[in-house]
């Protein structure tokens, strides 16, 4: 495999809402302000608008390939979706599909799963062309919906601070197909994604926090993720111990979960100006990130040796290898606290020896006198009781 050069800067005519990488192809879709569909080739010197799709009426907030590239889902304001087909066809456009607008969207086989302004979430079957599925169990907007591996449950994070887990072998007419939900985290939860085998769920949010959530724990976060000084917008993962963050100050941050860590920037969306990020996404290869900002541009980062690093990176593998290895380090420092504790009193007494050395000669003559004294007078003691011993030993033959 041909390593890609990063491509240079990208300037779009209008403000670009979202964009995703084609899964096999060097093509990057991207969803804009006016509504159309803009199809970019890239290569490691161009980027060239292609094609583009205006079958929205108003702004397009989302675009998303299917994993086998051969159709794309797009979202709009207007309240309506559209799939279409590899060379551009629109094949089916649901008008008036939510009763505000769409702005997350998740592709699973045959179903697509939307998450509109106002905290409701639908299920679409695209063979019967009809909704299958509804649940409204918060009041802000949907920031990303997640279902994991097993495909019964859903995972949504919404912009009120709510972590919802919702089962979805149960009918949504049922209330107990809403399977778990979070405590109010008092800060909007922008992204997530389900990390070390899914055995957690990882949430951004506005105030610059990736909170960990326990499968099953789902009441409180489990751990904490702090280092963003500002509100965390996008997340991506790259591996089953690695997320790649979009922020508030313009960075591109790599970070390590379990052992909790930022791992260093990537990139900046530019250099002169803190354009915050918006939206990151990453190429099929894993090579190449993509930024979007306020100034209607795109700005690529090659991300190849930070996730070539990251294979060979020492990560636990769960929790409770997480926590031995920290109570190992933890029992480690202490013992070296002791041991510096230890070295400063010797310091100290050698200090005190070296004190003493200025004492008087007739001093130490006269120190030295006692301890012999003292020596003698046990010596003496300790001859009398053998003495003694002896005696009552003979008398009682």
């Amino acid at each position: 495999m041909q390593q890609l050069i990063e491509p240079p800067l990208y300037f779009a005519q209008d403000h670009i809402f979202d964009a995703q990488f084609h899964p096999h192809q060097d093509i990057l879709a991207c969803a804009l302000v006016t509504g159309a569909i803009s199809i970019l080739k890239y290569d490691s010197e161009n980027v060239v608008e292609i094609a583009q799709l205006n079958h929205h009426q108003q702004s397009a907030r989302l675009v998303q390939f299917f994993p086998d590239g051969q159709y794309m889902l797009s979202a709009s304001k207007d309240q309506s979706f559209a799939l279409i087909d590899q060379n551009g066809k629109v094949i089916w456009h649901k008008q008036m599909a939510h009763n505000s607008p769409i702005n997350t969207a998740k592709l699973l086989d045959h179903l697509v799963f939307l998450g509109d302004d106002d905290g409701c979430i639908k299920v679409w079957d695209l063979r019967q062309q009809q909704c299958v599925y509804k649940v409204k169990d918060v009041e802000e907007g949907i920031s990303k919906i997640e279902i994991d591996p097993t495909g019964n449950f859903m995972i949504s994070s919404s912009l009120d601070g709510y972590l919802s887990i919702h089962d979805l072998r149960v009918q949504c007419q049922n209330e107990k197909c809403l399977y778990a939900r979070s405590d109010c985290m008092e800060e909007d939860l922008t992204d997530l994604a389900l990390v070390k085998g899914s055995q957690f769920i990882c949430t951004s949010t506005s105030e610059g926090n990736l909170l960990l959530f326990k499968w099953d724990y789902f009441g409180d976060f489990k751990d904490r993720i702090i280092g963003h000084p500002n509100s965390i917008d996008s997340i991506i993962k790259i591996d089953e111990n690695t997320i790649i963050t979009g922020a508030e100050d313009g960075l591109l941050r790599g970070v390590s979960i379990f052992p909790n860590n930022i791992v260093g920037v990537l990139g900046q969306h530019e250099e002169e100006e803190f354009f915050p990020i918006s939206k990151v996404s990453v190429d099929r290869n894993k090579q190449i990130a993509a930024t979007l900002s306020h100034d209607s541009s795109i700005k690529f980062h090659d991300i190849s040796q930070f996730v070539h690093k990251r294979k060979n990176a020492q990560v636990w593998n769960n929790e409770d290898e997480y926590v031995f290895m920290n109570s190992r380090k933890q029992k480690q420092e202490k013992s070296e606290m002791m041991e510096e504790k230890i070295e400063e009193k010797e310091e100290e007494e050698d200090s005190e020896e070296s004190e003493d050395d200025w004492d008087s000669e007739d001093e130490r003559q006269q120190k030295q006198k006692q301890k012999s004294y003292k020596q003698r007078s046990v010596k003496s003691s300790v001859q009398n009781l053998k003495k003694q011993k002896i005696k009552q030993f003979f008398d009682k033959l």
